[in-house]
């Protein structure tokens, strides 16, 4: 069993985003995130105060309520936070404020807050503006008109949650295992005449069962599986039975562990190994990842590491979305240009894209991945979660790379 992160820790997340927004003029932060049956955007406030709403997101109903799934942490430079919940089922006794505050108007409750701590007028620092709706920015304006000054910030928390601490890395860890099961039970469950949602079916069960939280699966297999995902909503098809010889590919990906994710892919062949027109990208893929972890060391680049998945990728002749379809679909289709990103709670900002400038640094955790695909063959995709150390990195995702 893995521990929580213990509460001095979000006290000290707290003080250093607090001194942050204080180096950068601002009276306060105010930080915003969604949550409520979703698991896109909740990270900033539960890296800070340890709460994510338990209500799903609403369209405002006024007079009623507004910003029902939606939380706001006041973190002030100088004073206690106070954070804004939408629930009187929130968490009291996991909630890292001492002072919180219930409404079931969140933009009105968040201004009352504002001149309760006498920051009308002052210079804020907004965490989170992928969340805070303009509606609800609207609201705000017309609550306190021209004394609204935000300014939005979020790489301030962006840099801070990028480098993971001990408890964190532990958490990473566990939420790893979990998805090492789940993907070894998906794996175990490919065999002609299921389907992929019976496979997917296989995999959340293991989750849930090890106290894990799904998000999604995207499965593709056989005729599809140069795609990433083809069944839209579900990300698997519940009709199409397997077909001994297809390629089917899993991507497990979610918040699995107390907020914090693991993201990890897996190809393998219904009835057996890759044939040998599947072998080249099958084992491509893994290639592909394996050269870009074996360079993952602090002091690198992300940019650098774009480029040699980039150069493996020329070299052996696997070009980008030409026009019969096949190639490289980068990491995992045309609009996702990288080779995997920053992990922690959630799928992270920083990419493994080119021209990054952002340096690896120990603690860092990275998810490494890309589907190589042939035309008339189909696609295999490849995806491993690392730790940086100190002198390389740390695999989580220990499933077997080749599960035949």
């Amino acid at each position: 069993m893995v521990r929580p992160i213990p509460s001095t820790e979000f006290a000290e997340r707290q003080g250093r985003a607090a001194s942050l927004a204080a180096e950068r003029g601002f009276a306060a932060l105010v930080v915003w995130s969604r949550g409520g049956a979703t698991a896109d955007v909740y990270g900033d406030v539960f890296y800070l105060a340890n709460h994510v709403t338990p209500f799903p997101t609403q369209p405002d109903n006024l007079p009623l309520w507004a910003g029902r799934g939606h939380s706001v942490l006041v973190l002030p430079v100088d004073g206690d936070p106070v954070l804004v919940v939408d629930s009187h089922d929130y968490r009291a006794d996991l909630a890292a404020v001492k002072d919180v505050r219930v409404g079931l108007n969140v933009p009105a409750l968040v201004a009352a807050v504002l001149r309760d701590l006498d920051l009308v007028g002052a210079r804020l620092g907004l965490v989170g503006r992928d969340s805070l709706l303009f509606a609800h920015h609207e609201m705000l304006r017309a609550d306190l008109g021209d004394a609204l000054h935000l300014t939005p910030c979020d790489d301030l928390l962006e840099r801070m949650r990028m480098v993971k601490s001990d408890a964190e890395l532990a958490m990473l860890r566990g939420a790893a295992q979990v998805g090492v099961e789940a993907m070894g039970a998906m794996m175990d469950a490919v065999r002609a005449g299921v389907t992929e949602a019976d496979v997917a079916a296989e995999g959340w069960s293991a989750v849930v069962r090890r106290g894990g939280v799904p998000y999604d699966t995207a499965i593709t297999s056989g005729p599809h599986s140069e795609h990433f995902q083809w069944a839209r909503m579900p990300s698997w098809d519940a009709v199409r039975p397997l077909e001994t010889g297809d390629l089917v590919h899993v991507d497990l990906y979610g918040p699995m562990l107390q907020g914090y994710w693991v993201d990890m892919a897996r190809t393998t062949v219904v009835g057996g190994g890759p044939s040998a027109d599947q072998e080249p990208i099958v084992e491509g893929a893994l290639a592909l990842v394996e050269s870009v972890i074996h360079e993952i060391r602090p002091g690198v680049t992300l940019g650098e590491l774009w480029q040699v998945g980039d150069q493996w990728r020329r070299a052996n002749g696997f070009p980008v979305l030409p026009d019969d379809g096949s190639g490289c679909l980068i990491g995992l289709d045309a609009d996702f240009p990288a080779y995997g990103h920053t992990l922690g709670l959630g799928l992270e900002h920083f990419l493994i894209q080119e021209g990054s400038p952002v340096v690896v640094e120990k603690n860092m955790v990275l998810s490494v991945e890309t589907l190589l695909s042939r035309a008339g063959v189909g696609g295999a995709n490849f995806e491993e979660n690392v730790i940086v150390t100190e002198h390389g990195c740390e695999r989580i995702t220990t499933s077997p790379i080749r599960p035949w």
